[in-house]
């Protein structure tokens, strides 16, 4: 009694511990052909791929007339480990290969095949559904279709850009164009990513693109005509861009380039001009997973080549003030997918608070850009700088982890009184107003019109007769941006004679232009150098532009770096002047 007992609970446990078992991914299935198009005597191989599935069976492949079907053999079975969440994930492939050797030509339907996965009766269509068998396949000599940098090699994560490119002969006008790619857009184990942004400049061709049994149409941007041989041949350029998320065997299956040619003097009842076709034969891409060994506690999934740019709004800041730290990651990598930096865990961010951030992704032709935007409220007046943020990624020209950092951007944060861990305290009083009068009210005075209300009442018709006869005699309101405008240079002059340190003469040059380039008093004050460069550039030609980034680099060092000593001022002068000349 005891025994049985004790089988019963042990029976109970096992099932217990197999229903607790978490399960693992999802069987997955397709079927996919080599080729849409084969030449008669020709083979076409059709693969039935099952992933992730504890059993499966072919119940039935439908014959097929005209075409015979040999197979399925026994399938080929590959697996590969992961350590995911503390645990090893097995995933598993089955493919059965199917041969079909056509026996006459025509067009023929490949109905779906029904399979039985996991206990459940499944059923898969095929793609692409459709095979055409020809006798001949002419067109090699008066078309062409090619891919352009496709890789044979790529890690998982690892964006691909899928650059196809085909034509005619330039001296033919063909009348019908179609594509048939029956994966455009929906490979196995793929992410498709957003494409490039089209150029409105560009000339764009309506091409018909056959996926399976659906027609879609997609723009192919044509180019100028080039020489292959001794002909011209015209330019088309079809682009996407995919993210294979497994590692294994990526295949591109056949693309079929069909177009028509209208004949001279048709024929009654016979076809309108001649069908020639041009072939790309399938692509394998080794799709490597990225390695375990090496791989840093802080990567986050960042694969690829990558690039980086880094610029503040403002680098002279009051404690308890924000800071718009805007960080630009840019390359052929997955820039859309890696998590970013956890910036306020990172010890060289203590002295900083993370008000909040803005992620943007801008696709430009070829690369992605990723733009985001950190708000930081320095909370020490000892801070001297915006440090260095770094980003761990998988280089994969390299093969190997490595880490991309910014340029740490030098700032000096001012002391303010009452500033607060929160913030600067509401209740603090303003140090100084611009017309040395207290904000505040004394104790015990009322609120209302005092002394000096009264007397801007009984002033206002004055300021308003004065006020009109300044617009009259000087006309444009914008009169006085105007005359600081003319009176820029001068004011530089006068100011350098006064300067005493590297931060007087940088902001006595920044003064002169903001007043040049008509934007407020003080908005070139502070700016980081890389907005520096982009306002330079926007208003001056590249030799006095060149020079101006060469000095506003050189005060930036000074005032910083070099202990705020001063420079030779005529050299300020010498390359406003030249700024001043060059239509600044």
């Amino acid at each position: 009694m005891i025994r049985f007992a004790c089988l019963l609970a042990l029976g109970w446990l096992l099932a217990h511990t197999a229903l607790a078992r978490p399960q693992g991914p999802e069987a997955r299935a397709h079927v996919e052909l080599s080729a849409g198009l084969v030449k008669l005597g020709g083979e076409v191989r059709m693969d039935i791929v099952v992933q992730d599935a504890s059993r499966a069976e072919v119940l039935e492949i439908p014959p097929i007339e005209g075409i015979d079907v040999l197979g399925p053999g026994t399938p080929t079975i590959s697996r590969f480990r992961e350590f995911v969440g503390g645990r090893w994930i097995v995933q598993s492939t089955l493919r059965w290969p199917v041969v079909l050797r056509p026996t006459r030509t025509g067009t023929f339907q490949i109905a779906a095949i029904r399979m039985s996965i996991d206990g459940k009766e499944r059923t898969l269509t095929v793609s692409p559904g459709e095979l055409e068998v020809v006798r001949d396949i002419e067109g090699a000599a008066v078309s062409y279709i090619e891919w352009v940098g496709l890789p044979d090699v790529v890690y998982e994560g690892q964006p691909i850009d899928l650059d196809l490119r085909f034509g005619w002969d330039a001296g033919l006008n063909p009348s019908a164009i179609d594509l048939r790619i029956p994966w455009w857009g929906h490979l196995p184990d793929t992410l498709s990513v957003p494409g490039a942004p089209r150029d409105g400049a560009a000339t764009w061709r309506t091409i018909q693109v056959r996926r399976g049994r659906t027609l879609l149409e997609l723009r192919s941007e044509i180019g100028a005509d080039f020489q292959r041989g001794d002909r011209p041949f015209t330019s088309n350029r079809i682009t996407d861009r995919i993210v294979q998320t497994r590692p294994g065997k990526l295949v591109i299956p056949q693309i079929v380039f069909q177009f028509r040619v209208p004949s001279a003097r048709p024929a009654r009842g016979q076809p309108q001009g001649d069908v020639f076709y041009a072939l790309l034969d399938p692509v394998e891409i080794d799709v490597r997973k990225v390695p375990e060994e090496g791989r840093p506690f802080e990567w986050t999934g960042a694969v690829g080549e990558i690039g980086v740019t880094r610029e503040v709004d403002k680098r002279d800041v009051d404690q308890g003030d924000s800071i718009r730290f805007t960080v630009t990651w840019t390359g052929k990598a997955n820039l859309e997918f890696f998590d970013l930096p956890e910036i306020d865990r990172m010890d060289a961010f203590r002295g900083f608070r993370l008000l909040g951030v803005q992620d943007e992704r801008n696709h430009q032709r070829g690369e992605v850009e990723r733009r985001v935007t950190f708000d930081l409220v320095p909370l020490e007046s000892t801070l001297t700088e915006v440090p260095p943020l770094p980003l761990s990624y998988f280089d994969t020209v390299k093969g190997k982890y490595a880490v991309i950092a910014t340029e740490p951007v030098p700032i000096r944060v001012r002391a303010v009184e009452g500033a607060t861990i929160e913030g600067l305290d509401p209740t603090s009083r303003l140090e100084d107003d611009i017309l040395g009068i207290d904000p505040t009210p004394n104790e015990g005075e009322r609120e209302g019109p005092g002394g000096l209300a009264l007397l801007g009442l009984l002033a206002s018709p004055f300021l308003w007769w004065l006020g009109r006869t300044a617009a009259r005699r000087h006309g444009d309101p914008a009169a006085p941006a105007t005359r600081r405008r003319r009176a820029a240079g001068k004011r530089l002059a006068q100011d350098l004679v006064r300067a005493r340190t590297a931060r007087e003469q940088q902001r006595a040059l920044t003064t002169f232009l903001s007043s040049r380039t008509g934007e407020g008093p003080g908005a070139w004050e502070g700016r980081d150098p890389e907005l520096w460069r982009k306002s330079v550039d926007a208003h001056l030609s590249e030799g006095p532009a060149r020079e101006l980034h060469q000095l506003l680099e050189e005060l930036d060092s000074a005032v910083y770096s070099r202990g705020d000593q001063a420079i030779d001022p005529s050299r300020i002068r010498s390359v406003a002047d030249a700024a001043l000349q060059g239509g600044l």
